[in-house]
């Protein structure tokens, strides 16, 4: 990303610079190319997830916004100054229950948002791997589900 003289032996050939890499489960690098980026937006735009505080979400340099997950919400909506996408912390051992729903909420709305088209889901699910760890698992796991045709994942990770 920033700098470096020598090219990253993990990127697939023939990406170049184009593609970043997302945060992902800490179990390895997902590429997150331009069209994968472009798709997600327009998907979380659709699905009403947006707010302005979500633009720095994927520089990392975004504040969440503390009401967005409760059963309430966040009555300031896509005007909020705060991120309203999911901030889970790979690292805590347990996430709280109403952010834990709320999670499951956005892949049951971003799943539906795809209506049915296998690479726009895939994109979708790649381009997660910047949010929020907990989402893109829920997420991956969906992904394994259609993939394998309604089984129950065997072993978790995203086929190419």
């Amino acid at each position: 990303e920033a700098g470096g003289a020598s090219p990253d032996p993990r990127k697939k050939p023939g990406r170049g610079d184009r593609s970043v890499k997302g945060g992902g489960d800490g179990d390895g690098q997902v590429e997150v190319t331009p069209e994968d980026r472009k798709v997600f937006d327009q998907v979380i735009i659709e699905c009403g997830l947006w707010s302005k505080g979500c633009e720095q979400h994927n520089t990392r340099k975004c504040r969440p916004c503390h009401y967005v997950h409760c059963k309430s919400g966040c009555s300031n909506g896509g005007e909020c100054d705060f991120c309203h996408f999911p901030h889970t912390d790979k690292n805590r051992q347990r996430i709280g229950m109403s952010k834990r729903l709320y999670c499951k909420g956005i892949a049951q709305l971003l799943e539906d948002a795809c209506q049915g088209d296998g690479v726009k889901f895939q994109q979708v699910v790649r381009a997660s791997s910047t949010m929020s760890s907990y989402l893109h698992s829920i997420l991956l796991e969906r992904l394994q589900q259609k993939l394998t045709g309604g089984a129950s994942p065997s072993g978790g990770g995203l086929a190419d």
